[in-house]
């Protein structure tokens, strides 16, 4: 596995071939599917990154990042892309995220997206998608889940380079950074939604889910994060259940006696 810690501050062209539909593959806490969560820095509470029923989605639950900032702290999920592929022949990348009223981050704050590179001109290192550079400057849309197609969005890059490619110096797309920076043997060998950032002062609860990504004649996965089924299972009160059986017994007596009139 690789991942390392990043902090956000603020139809592909690579790919021509129809996008493939893929089959959704339920996450949960027993059955995580891959995904894991890792959190960074240290804070009062501390990082928090779970699948829960706080921003139920599509389901029972989402996968949660909550960060009580003191200016270094992060929550970063991470995947695992098996077989690893090209970036070239990357042609669906999206994820759906919520943002509640009730964080004080700035108002262009949204779960980030991140795919960590590997094998590219400028080294190893993470191509990343925030709101901030694709839309929500003027304010994120809050209480409500927000589906993203971000495949043809801007993305900033976290690794080595010089001049435009060096980090964080350009915000551009996948197909820009492929040619310009990274060249056509970079591959995309893992996924990365988290949340980072140095808001010294604020607090951030949101969530991310239904993750969906494909490359052309290679892998390609939809992943719904949700509750493991006796964690929304409504046990019956007794008296819910004395009920029950009055009435099943009720059902076998007047059968007994439709027999016996017979």
């Amino acid at each position: 596995m690789r991942h390392q810690k990043f902090f956000a501050v603020a139809v592909l062209a690579l790919a021509t071939t129809a996008t493939s539909v893929a089959a959704q593959t339920v996450v949960t806490p027993s059955n995580p599917q891959g995904w894991g969560a890792y959190t960074y820095g240290v804070s009062t509470p501390s990082p928090y990154g779970a699948m829960t029923g706080m921003y139920p989605h599509l389901g029972t639950g989402s996968a949660e990042i909550r960060l009580y900032d003191q200016g270094t702290t992060e929550v970063l999920w991470w995947y695992d892309i098996a077989p690893t592929a090209p970036l070239a022949s990357l042609n669906q990348l999206s994820f759906d995220w919520y943002v509640p009223s009730s964080s004080t981050t700035p108002v262009f704050t949204t779960p980030a997206f991140g795919m960590y590179v590997v094998g590219g001109a400028g080294g190893d290192g993470y191509l990343i998608w925030e709101g901030a550079y694709n839309g929500t400057i003027g304010g994120a849309p809050q209480d409500s889940w927000v589906s993203s197609d971000i495949l043809n969005d801007n993305f900033w890059w976290n690794g080595g380079g010089a001049g435009l490619c060096a980090n964080a110096a350009s915000y551009q797309t996948l197909t820009w950074f492929m040619t310009q920076c990274l060249g056509s043997n970079a591959t995309v060998i893992g996924l990365a939604p988290f949340l980072g950032f140095g808001y010294a002062g604020t607090e951030f609860s949101g969530a991310f889910d239904n993750v969906a990504y494909g490359f052309v004649g290679g892998a390609s996965e939809q992943f719904n994060f949700e509750l493991d089924r006796s964690a929304t299972e409504v046990v019956p009160e007794p008296a819910t259940m004395t009920l029950l059986a009055t009435g099943l017994v009720g059902m076998v007596a007047a059968r007994r006696r439709k027999r016996q009139a017979r």
